[in-house]
């Protein structure tokens, strides 16, 4: 049975197919679009084993295919490890500590495969998620201050939270996909009917031209991004 937080997003969608849903690689794919595509990547990850026992390792960026197969693997229960092109130096170790029975890649061009590891999965944590029958999101720090650690969430019940409406607007994924604030932009503007406009150049003018030429509303970032805009003199040549 899909988990009443994927379910929610879902029902979501079909209120509303024509909107768009996602601006990637300046085209924009339509919510109806997002909802047929969790739906084949549903069956076809389910074709491949992956089941509410597999750790899946999901590196890709924020691209149509990239939030479809997250929303498509907690459909099924799974618990998901998001990984970025930032932290490919680390990724074995990541797949290690995780103990991640199939990785999910997702090409630039929106293309996937999935690989099976033939890892066993015995970590208490990780099998107490599955016993509840929830999803799992597994996040690792930056390890700014030594090795990078391990922190597991019940997907389930982040996603429970976004049953609450809020306001649906145009947002930049300027936060990393494997980073709770980027996990928390993307299921935020998805569960409310907004658009996520992505960004591959994450500069000051890239940021700024993208927020013009897409009518951005939200941009999500830190403090030293908005220094940093302010600084380059950015505001004063966009919209």
């Amino acid at each position: 049975m899909t988990p009443t937080g994927v379910a929610y997003l879902l029902a979501q969608f079909a209120t509303a197919p024509d909107r768009e849903a996602i601006i990637y690689r300046e085209q924009a794919t339509t919510v109806g679009a997002l909802a047929a595509a969790v739906t084949r990547l549903t069956i076809s990850l389910a074709a491949q084993g992956i089941d509410s026992a597999a750790i899946v390792s999901i590196e890709a960026d924020f691209s149509p295919t990239g939030a479809a197969v997250f929303l498509a693997a907690a459909s099924l229960g799974a618990t998901l490890v998001p990984l970025t092109e930032s932290v490919r130096d680390k990724a074995d170790r990541f797949l290690e500590i995780a103990q991640v029975t199939h990785r999910v890649r997702v090409e630039a061009d929106e293309t996937f495969s999935v690989t099976a590891t033939g890892r066993t999965v015995s970590h208490p944590l990780l099998r107490s998620v599955h016993e509840r029958g929830h999803p799992g999101l597994v996040l690792f720090s930056s390890g700014s201050t030594g090795e990078s650690k391990a922190a597991l969430h019940d997907l389930e019940m982040i996603l429970r939270k976004y049953e609450t409406p809020r306001p649906g607007q145009r947002t930049i994924a300027f936060l990393l996909y494997d980073h709770i604030g980027g996990v928390n932009t993307m299921l935020h503007v998805l569960a409310n009917l907004g658009c996520l406009v992505t960004v591959s150049d994450r500069s000051p003018d890239a940021v700024a031209a993208t927020i013009a030429r897409h009518r951005v509303e939200v941009l999500p970032t830190s403090p030293t991004f908005l220094n940093m805009l302010l600084l380059s003199g950015a505001l004063a040549r966009h919209d």
